[in-house]
C-alpha cells in the first residue's frame, strides 16, 4: 500500500479534532457589546471583566478518566442545594477549554465590584470556537447550551453557522475522552431552547436532530442530520 494512500485512510478515519491542523469556525463578539471591556458598550451601563490568556488558565479544564478536572484535584461540579445551576464555558480557536463554576463567579464578583461577569469574561471579549452554559456534577457532563447574548447569532440565517459552536463543543469533550453518556445538548434558536439530538459515530464526527421533528439548519456537510432521537 502506497504511502499516499495510507495517510488518506488515516485522516479519512480521524475526527477533525484529531488532526494539529484542525481550524475551527469561529463567532465574533456582537458589535453592540464591543467595548464593553472599557466600559464603552452602547447597551451596558458597566463595563465587563476581561481575564487576559494568564488568568483564565487557572479555570482551564483537564479530562480525567471521563470527567472535567480544574486543577490538580478539583472535578467541575454546578450542582449547589442538588440542583443544576449553569456554569459558563469557553473554548478557544486551538480547543482549550474554560469553565466559571457559581462559586467562582460569585468570587470574582466580590473581587471586582460593579464589573460584569459575562462569557466574554472568559474569552477576553475575542472570538470562540465555542461557548455558552454547561451543568456539571462531579465532573460529568450533564447539560451543554450554546445559549450566550454576547455570541448569539445575528439574523435568523445565521443559527446555522452557529450552532456549529455546540458540535465543536460536543467534538472536542468526546476526542478528550469527556464522559458524555449523560448529557443533553440544547441548541437555542431564538427563544425557547431545543435539545440538539447528538450522538458520535465511531470516528467522533457528530448526527444530530433537533428534538423538535425538524431538521436542523445547514450546519456543516461533514454532519449528518439523517439521525432521529428515539
Amino acid at each position: 500500500m502506497g504511502v499516499g494512500l495510507k495517510l488518506f485512510i488515516l485522516f479519512f478515519f480521524m475526527s477533525p479534532l484529531e488532526t494539529e491542523a484542525c481550524v475551527y469556525q469561529l463567532k465574533e463578539l456582537r458589535e453592540q457589546y464591543r467595548g464593553e471591556g472599557v466600559g464603552d458598550s452602547p447597551i451596558l451601563e458597566y463595563s465587563t471583566l476581561y481575564l487576559d490568556r494568564e488568568q483564565r488558565q487557572k479555570y482551564r479544564v483537564q479530562i480525567q478518566k471521563g470527567r472535567l478536572l480544574i486543577g490538580a484535584n478539583h472535578f467541575v461540579h454546578t450542582l449547589e442545594g442538588g440542583l443544576p445551576v449553569r456554569a459558563k464555558f469557553y473554548m478557544d480557536e486551538v480547543g482549550d477549554l474554560f469553565i466559571l463554576e457559581p462559586e467562582i463567579k460569585r468570587a470574582l464578583q466580590f473581587i471586582y465590584p460593579g464589573l460584569g461577569i459575562h462569557h466574554s469574561t472568559l474569552s477576553g471579549g475575542g472570538p470562540v470556537a465555542a461557548v455558552g452554559d454547561v451543568v456539571v456534577q462531579d465532573g460529568i457532563v450533564l447539560e451543554i447550551s450554546d445559549e450566550s447574548s454576547h455570541y448569539r447569532a445575528e439574523k435568523p440565517e445565521d443559527y446555522g453557522s452557529y450552532s456549529i459552536l455546540l458540535i465543536q463543543m460536543a467534538e472536542r469533550l468526546h476526542f478528550l475522552g469527556a464522559d458524555l453518556s449523560l448529557a443533553k445538548f440544547h441548541f437555542h434558536l431564538s427563544g425557547p431552547s431545543h435539545e440538539l439530538g447528538l450522538r458520535l459515530n465511531p470516528i467522533g464526527i457528530a448526527e444530530h436532530q433537533i428534538s423538535a421533528g425538524r431538521k436542523s439548519p445547514k450546519i456543516h456537510p461533514q454532519f449528518s442530520s439523517d439521525y432521529y432521537l428515539p
